[in-house]
């Protein structure tokens, strides 16, 4: 049960902005067990669906009402008839939406679902063997005599491991069944095939009974878990005698390679077999005998001489190895670096400094990538059984999310919506270049346009926010600056004039040359000019009344973007009023 909400927003030009929202109800026993016997929900008829289902959804009817927010909301329902299995009286219960502890009777909700039931219509069946599915599996040993495994063939992801004893089961008169290891209630019973053997199956097929979707899934989960776990097992048990072998191999190797380079650098060799500090390796023959010094700290002098820095201890200097001294010669070292304890350093600054490395050398890639291969349980995973139920709070919140983002509530008078608005705007005029103030049909080049002023969208001194910078002006809105500093320019060209427009014994009140001010109003209004399309060119605010002075504002912009047609209600006063600015008396040229 749900409560559909549905709001029409009606701004200036009438476009409804219609929004929809749904908040779930949580719905008790009793409630449940009355809309399950009178097929009524909230008073009103449920509607049949079919297989067991009846619904209540409508959308309320909300009619718009101009500068104003509209809306109505429905109580929604939903009913179904669903078949709940266990397997004794205290056991799980099986349901659509779960499992349901066995200790519950009654009624059961959970995540705004509700599910009723009468112990009454219990139907107790005695323990009976139902196949649940048939197939060509292969028979593999284990380490333990009495556990053994199969694994399904011909595409089949599917594991079990079973205890080899054989032994009868509720009705059966065989005993030739042996027991799933992890699953009390999955039983197996195996025959071997060779090449002249028919496949069982089809025998069985007979026998073969429907059972819940959700205990089905169950099983068929389990076996695949089970084959992806031993799969990857068997993958890695096949790996290990590779790794072995390799493991092998670079111990011989390293062996061979210790040998040889002891041959040439006993220090080297120690290093990189990760000996002690001070280890040094002597070869003899196959043979490689490990010298053990004792480690002193000694300070070293530098020389420097034609050959370039020499370091220096007494009579000695340091070897090629950097762990021993020899006998000092002036230029022993030729190269500008020295191994000091098996690293290199270069002189700098009177004082020597390690070397670091800034090439790294790249190794090649030598195992291949393996093959992917299909999870079967992607198409599990669609069951009927384990997707959501419709009456489950997952498809609920899943139908309001989608039904959001075709129609997504908001608060239409919020500050930050309309900062939100504000920066679409920019992003739609500034980034992807599209005017908005620009009629598709007319383009560029508007032939004809329409003015005229709407006295209804006045507003008050006392208003909220009086005084603030409007965030669209400037776009859509004409700035009050600009519109005042052309009236300025007219004013001092025409003087004001009082009184009332009239055309022959008529008088006008909207139209005329001149107006005032009034009282506790801000704004009297807008005028706007739009295109034959009705797409709005040009808006001003309206501090006076509706004055021709003010109608040259929109009759200039009109020209401006050469149009030739200007309609106006009252165009043949204000007709004189352009034509006198036009005829020379004004600087301005309309």
């Amino acid at each position: 049960m749900w409560l559909e909400k549905k709001h029409i927003y009606t701004d200036f030009w009438c476009w409804q902005t219609p929004s929809q929202s749904r908040v779930p109800i949580d719905v008790n026993a009793h409630e449940c067990e009355k809309m399950r016997d009178s097929r009524l929900c909230h008073g009103k008829n449920m509607d049949y669906l079919g297989n067991n289902k009846w619904s209540f959804e409508r959308i309320p009817n909300v009619q718009g009402s101009w500068l104003q927010v509209t809306a109505d909301q429905l109580i929604n329902c939903r009913l179904e008839e669903v078949t709940l299995e266990t397997e004794c009286a205290n056991c799980t219960i099986s349901s659509p939406i779960g499992d349901i502890p066995g200790g519950i009777n009654g009624s059961v909700s959970h995540n705004l679902v509700t599910i009723v039931w009468k112990a009454s219509l219990r139907e107790v069946q005695q323990c009976k063997l139902r196949l649940v599915e048939t197939g060509i599996a292969q028979r593999y040993l284990t380490y333990n005599s009495e556990i053994e495994r199969i694994r399904g063939v011909e595409q089949q992801q599917f594991d079990f491991g079973y205890n080899t004893t054989n032994k009868k089961y509720c009705n059966s008169s065989e005993k030739s069944y042996k027991q799933v290891i992890g699953m009390d209630k999955v039983i197996l019973r195996l025959h071997s095939l060779t090449d002249t053997n028919a496949h069982p199956s089809k025998p069985l097929e007979e026998d073969i009974e429907n059972i819940a979707d959700i205990i089905r899934a169950e099983i068929s989960g389990v076996a695949h878990s089970q084959y992806a776990r031993d799969r990857t097992t068997d993958g890695i048990n096949e790996v290990a005698p590779e790794i072995r072998a390799l493991q092998c191999e670079n111990r011989v190797l390293a062996h061979k390679t210790a040998i040889a380079t002891a041959q040439h650098s006993g220090w080297l060799v120690a290093s990189y077999l990760n000996l002690p500090t001070c280890s040094k390796l002597i070869a003899t023959g196959e043979s490689i005998s490990v010298y053990q010094c004792s480690p002193k700290n000694s300070k070293i002098t530098t020389e420097i001489t034609s050959c370039g820095p020499q370091p220096k201890l007494g009579d000695y200097t340091l070897d090629t190895e950097g762990w021993e001294l020899t006998p000092y010669t002036p230029c022993y070292w030729q190269k500008n670096f020295v191994n000091f304890n098996g690293r290199a350093h270069f002189y700098k600054n009177s004082s020597w400094h390690p070397v670091v490395p800034g090439v790294i050398i790249q190794g090649d890639s030598l195992i291949d990538t393996l093959l992917y291969e299909i999870d079967k349980l992607l198409a599990l995973s669609l069951h009927p059984a384990l997707t959501p139920h419709p009456m489950s709070t997952a498809a609920s919140i899943a139908e309001i999310i989608a039904d959001a983002k075709e129609e997504h509530s908001i608060d239409l008078g919020n500050s930050f919506h309309i900062k939100f608005k504000f920066s679409n705007y920019h992003i739609e005029a500034d980034i992807k270049r599209v005017n908005n103030m620009e009629c598709k049909a007319c383009g560029t080049d508007p032939l004809a346009c329409h003015c005229d002023a709407n006295m209804k969208c006045y507003r008050l001194e006392s208003a909220n926010d009086h005084g603030s910078i409007p965030l669209f002006e400037g776009i859509a809105i004409a700035r009050d600056e600009e519109v005042n500093e052309f009236i300025a320019d007219v004013n001092s060209e025409i003087p004001i004039l009082k009184g009332h427009g009239t055309c022959g014994s008529s008088t006008f009140k909207a139209g005329k040359t001149d107006s005032t001010y009034y009282k506790g109003l801000d704004e009297t209004g807008i005028v706007s000019l739009c295109c034959r399309h009705g797409v709005m060119l040009k808006v001003s605010n309206m501090y006076q009344g509706e004055t021709y002075r003010l109608i040259a504002f929109f009759h200039s912009f009109a020209l401006k973007l050469g149009i030739l047609f200007f309609c106006y209600d009252g165009i043949c006063r204000y007709w004189k009023f352009g034509v006198l600015l036009r005829l020379g008396q004004s600087k301005m040229d309309y």
